[in-house]
């Protein structure tokens, strides 16, 4: 199995030619880990590039590959989904989400 990260703003076109390689070879793949953010999360440079992350989301549903978002938190940084002082009982309305949050969410209602 091949498993996968990226981190939309600086994992671009390059890493899905890589991730076509394994799935060419006939290996199976997953998206263990990622964000719509840089790859520091977000802390350097707090912003989401969901133009990239669509690319990524277009190239995952043609290819049917599963995929978990980084992270379920509350803080500061752009690839955390929840506000600091987000309950984690919820709820997860706009209120609560921030960041890439707001990106995720939308996947996952897609």
């Amino acid at each position: 199995m091949y498993t996968l990260h990226f981190y939309a703003c600086e994992h671009t076109q390059w890493l899905r030619d890589g991730a076509d390689a394994a799935l060419a070879l006939g290996l199976p793949l997953f998206v263990t880990e990622w964000g719509a953010t840089d790859a520091d999360g977000g802390v350097a440079t707090p912003r989401v590039c969901e133009d990239e992350a669509a690319l990524w989301f277009a190239w995952l549903d043609e290819h049917r590959v599963s995929w978990a978002a980084w992270k379920l938190d509350g803080c500061a940084e752009s690839s955390c989904l929840l506000r600091t002082g987000t309950r984690p009982a919820g709820p997860f309305g706009d209120e609560q989400l921030q960041g890439h949050g707001f990106f995720v969410r939308d996947r996952l209602l897609d």
